[in-house]
């Protein structure tokens, strides 16, 4: 500890003289009102070799700190504590002071700005600059025993249903946001991997589907929300295939390595062209590009070869992370750190206690020592780390809890969340129109399942009369629906018109598919909103007149039910549909131009594939006359307000044909489309 103190006073007097000459660029930056220019008194002295300007801060620092300081700023470390610092977080900086922390959980915003004024705390007495992040996702996702003080984050899939990049734009810009009003300076993630390959592998929200170009796409666009917002984001999970995971077996890439840049590897290298100045490399098994099939965050194919030269990268390479479950049947976490670093790593990540990241820094320093490890090498990377670092803005003082409270729940945040909800969910079937309900004739209306009963009984029973409940009580717990459980559902839920049933991605399908058979003779139409990954939704097509797809996990649903209410009564949200051709007319010819034909209600798409008859992208909508305000044709400047009219056009030409679609909640839609007239 001795050393930081040695190096804080060193870095402080470098920070002072920046300081002391930017004053004196002011005050003689412009003509003196008191002495000519040549009679200037010049005060300003050449700096000494023990003073430095505050470029030179990684110098000083690695010329100043011993080995074992300089290893430990290369690690990032996850926090135990959940309000604060713990006894034993506070220990581990005093021993071993990494390069940036992660917390893994918190309540809500004004308890996350507080801890991380203590974190800023540590940084300013150590006088060494702190990474402090978290994966928002991760950080504000509630648990079943202990609710959340956060504004529900749209999952990735949701923006890939919504497949708009204004909605990516609006997650992007909300995401930015939410993580400057605490006060954090960095962000893990989120992962731009492709949906999975494997037919087995594990379901997952955050994944921009299958699409490579639609998510280097979005990639681009966070960047910049986030380079807006002046936070750090790295993208996770170099170069893909996290997301091909079964079980707890280790994820496999298996795209060729010709085919990695159109492919997995895409998003990411779309963002280093952009400029990103770090990069989290994953523990995926690459087999199609490192022939030793090593995990990516411990191959130099993968990170010298591949990223530093192939791509030119030159940024911070974070690697891991490396106490994982599945690296370790494979390596000893402290041998998995120095092969990252062999491998190429800057920065090694850990996401479990402190021991390890400790036992790893002892037995690196022991390495570079020894001379095993060049201790240029190490060097470096501190170089990379300290020009990183000192691109993020250092804020002026505290955040205060009650502003960081204020500022993440700002009515704009809400609206924004709930509109990229709206325009998520996707309706992949509707049979005899049942949907949008109609009051009279879809009622009385009873809403049963795993998740979500209450919520939306709540907000639906505001808008049509009678709606009853039954909640289904034990499958949260044990992960099916319980044959008494159907029993009585099938007894209670009697004499109703329609039968809403809320299944969930976490409930076992045989038992979702008992229930829906044995809930069809009660009721003269059933609906199924389907909540999380909707991988197995294919199931329940044939078992239901009407099927909704929302893309959120049954822990943290009341905002999703705000939007599917609005989708049920038919005020979802208005997407025109595109016309792939130019609309061939002849002079003279009237057309009837109609805009129900081409508006879908509701706005989302499969953001992945179902099954042959589903692909990725495709939907279902119904009438949106209930969904539309105004609608307004432009013909080249003759403007009509109705959904359908008849033109004529005169002269032959090109003409532009502009549709704008205000919906019930006052979001406006505007496609363009163009007329060719012929003679």
């Amino acid at each position: 500890m001795r050393c930081f103190n040695k190096c804080n006073s060193r870095l402080s007097m470098a920070m002072g003289m920046a300081v002391l000459m930017a004053v004196c660029f002011v005050t003689y930056a412009q003509p003196s009102a008191f002495l000519g220019d040549d009679e200037l008194p010049n005060w300003e002295r050449t700096p000494s070799e023990d003073e430095s300007t505050e470029q030179d801060i990684a110098e000083r620092f690695i010329a100043s700190q011993p080995i074992p300081a300089k290893v430990a700023q290369l690690m990032i470390a996850t926090l135990e504590g959940v309000t604060g610092p713990t006894v034993n977080d506070r220990a581990f900086f005093q021993s071993c002071l990494p390069g940036g922390v992660v917390m893994p959980h918190a309540f809500k915003p004004g308890t996350t700005a507080a801890y991380i004024n203590a974190l800023r705390e540590v940084e300013r007495n150590s006088g060494v600059p702190l990474l402090i992040g978290a994966d928002l996702f991760q950080l504000t996702r509630p648990t079943r025993t202990t609710p959340t003080g956060f504004i529900q984050l749209p999952s990735l899939l949701s923006v890939t249903a919504a497949g708009e990049s204004d909605t990516t734009r609006r997650l992007a810009r909300f995401m930015a946001e939410h993580a400057r009003g605490m006060g954090f300076n960095f962000h893990m993630g989120p992962t731009f991997a492709l949906a999975p390959v494997l037919e087995n592998a594990a379901a997952t929200l955050q994944t921009f589907g299958s699409d490579p170009v639609f998510a280097a796409e979005a990639a681009v666009q966070f960047f910049e929300a986030f380079q807006e917002a002046g936070v750090l984001m790295m993208p996770m999970g170099y170069p893909g295939g996290e997301a091909n995971r079964t079980g707890r077996n280790a994820a496999v890439l298996t795209t060729p390595k010709p085919l990695l840049s159109e492919a997995d590897a895409r998003p990411y290298h779309a963002l280093i062209a952009q400029g990103s100045p770090i990069m989290h490399v994953g523990n995926t098994l690459v087999p199609t590009v490192d022939i030793e099939s090593r995990p990516a965050s411990l191959s130099p194919v993968i990170i010298t070869d591949v990223l530093r030269r192939e791509m030119e990268f030159e940024g911070v390479v974070v690697a891991g992370p490396l106490d994982d479950e599945t690296l370790q049947t494979l390596y000893e976490p402290s041998e998995a750190a120095v092969r990252a670093l062999l491998a190429g790593a800057d920065m090694l990540l850990w996401r479990g206690g402190h021991l390890p990241v400790m036992r790893a820094v002892e037995r690196i320093s022991k390495l570079v020592a020894s001379g095993d490890i060049p201790e240029e090498r190490i060097d470096a990377s501190l170089r990379r780390i300290f020009a990183l670092k000192q691109t993020l803005p250092i804020p002026e003082k505290p955040i205060a809890e009650r502003q960081a409270e204020k500022m993440s729940r700002r009515k704009e945040l809400l609206e924004e969340s709930m509109e990229i909800e709206r325009r998520a969910i996707t309706l992949v079937k509707n049979d005899h129109n049942v949907l949008p309900l109609l009051k009279g004739e879809s009622t009385p209306v009873g809403i049963t399942g795993v998740a979500g009963v209450n919520e939306l009984h709540e907000l639906l029973s505001k808008e049509m009369k009678p709606v009853v409940q039954q909640r289904i009580t034990t499958a949260r717990h044990i992960g099916e629906i319980q044959r008494f459980e159907i029993e009585r559902l099938t007894r209670h839920m009697t004499g109703l018109r329609t039968v809403i049933c809320i299944l969930t991605d976490g409930t076992r399908m045989e038992t979702q598919v008992e229930l829906l058979r044995a809930l069809r003779p009660n009721a003269l139409h059933l609906i199924v909103i389907y909540l999380g990954n909707p991988r197995n939704a294919a199931y329940l097509v044939n078992e239901t007149d009407a099927l909704l797809l929302a893309y959120c996990e049954p822990v943290m649903l009341e905002q999703t039910m705000g939007a599917m209410t609005d989708i049920l009564i038919g005020k979802g949200p208005v997407s025109i549909m595109p016309v792939a051709d130019e609309i061939a007319l002849r002079v003279g010819e009237t057309r009837s131009f109609n805009a129900y034909e081409i508006l879908r209600v509701p706005a989302g798409r499969l953001p992945v594939a179902l099954s042959e008859q589903l692909p990725a992208g495709s939907s279902t909508r119904y009438n949106p006359s209930e969904a539309t305000r105004r609608i307004e044709w432009d013909f080249a400047g003759k403007r009509l307000r109705r959904e359908a009219v008849a033109h004529t056009f005169d002269t032959p030409g090109t003409y532009p044909i502009t549709l704008t679609v205000t919906d019930m909640h006052n979001n406006v839609e505007t496609r363009t489309f163009t007329a060719v007239v012929a003679e």
